[in-house]
């Protein structure tokens, strides 16, 4: 089984982790894509706080390191505070304070989430992939379907995609 750094380390580890892989990609030449595809930043109904728990059926096979914590996740989109201030959606785990798993830069174009710079992990390090996602909110209740993958190793989709995403 792999082990991923970011995950079994404590929150504030986690952040300061986030932030240095974040900003290798940023800038200079580590090929990262700090800025958002087309689109702008969510429309203010689709912006707020999300939980969702996931069902051991859906986890991919082998299970990633990232489920053995649990399966309750945290989804939050925002206007900013992302790169350059940009639109960013973070995935965290619960239920503790929990540690951020990767906060993408965010674009929505229509129905459709659009995530740049997602952190993936590969045998030789990490990298930054894009993904996008078609949205639908009914009430409360949030619905991410896969239209473009990102990291090969599912767990930003499993976590986005598998279960309904319930606004707190």
């Amino acid at each position: 089984m792999r082990k991923r750094g970011i995950m079994r380390v404590g929150l504030a580890a986690c952040a300061l982790a986030l932030a240095g892989l974040i900003s290798a990609g940023c800038g200079g030449g580590g090929g990262g894509q700090a800025s958002t595809k087309a689109g702008g930043p969510p429309p203010a109904r689709l912006v707020g706080t999300y939980t969702t728990t996931l069902k051991r059926t859906d986890l991919p096979k082998p299970v990633p390191i990232e489920f053995t914590a649990g399966y309750k996740w945290k989804v939050e989109i925002a206007k900013s505070g992302g790169i350059n201030n940009a639109p960013n959606l973070t995935i965290t785990n619960l239920p503790e304070a929990g540690c951020c798993l990767e906060s993408p830069t965010l674009s929505v174009s229509g129905d459709t989430l659009n995530l740049t710079h997602e952190t993936c992990e590969t045998k030789s390090g990490y990298r930054f992939v894009a993904s996008s996602y078609r949205w639908k909110l009914s009430g409360k209740t949030l619905r991410l379907t896969l239209t473009k993958p990102g990291c090969p190793d599912k767990v930003a989709q499993t976590i986005l995609a598998s279960e309904p995403l319930r606004r707190r």
